[in-house]
């Protein structure tokens, strides 16, 4: 079973990205990537979704063989359909979301967690 770390380093070097292109598109220092990849340090499944847009690969692929990875994309799935019961508006987004790209993904992030702040 390939470990998480290794799963990350080849992707990443598949898609042809250094270090600290990563550093630049997910917003993490190149040392904490670096961790990740040596599986010093377990990224949370927000990180997670972010390096599988920027590598372009499918999240379960990344967490496919991690032991909690059933439970935790589990959760985070119960959490967004609590969201969007309660928000079908934001359900009428969704179609136009998917044809953004990561940078507009990040920068779509940053902009929700910048307003969610301030309130």
């Amino acid at each position: 079973m390939e470990e998480l770390g290794n799963r990350l380093r080849r992707y990443r070097e598949r898609a042809g990205l250094s270090i600290y292109d990563v550093e630049k598109v997910v917003g993490r220092h190149f040392t904490t990537i670096s961790k990740y990849e040596r599986g010093e340090r377990q990224p949370s499944i927000e990180i997670l979704g972010e390096l599988a847009a920027t590598y372009d690969v499918p999240l379960g692929r990344l967490v496919a063989e991690v032991a909690d990875a059933e439970e935790l994309v589990a959760e985070e799935v119960l959490i967004a359909a609590r969201i969007l019961e309660r928000r079908p508006d934001v359900v009428d987004l969704l179609p136009d979301l998917e044809s953004l790209d990561p940078l507009q993904i990040d920068a779509l992030h940053h902009f929700l967690r910048s307003l969610l702040s301030s309130e």
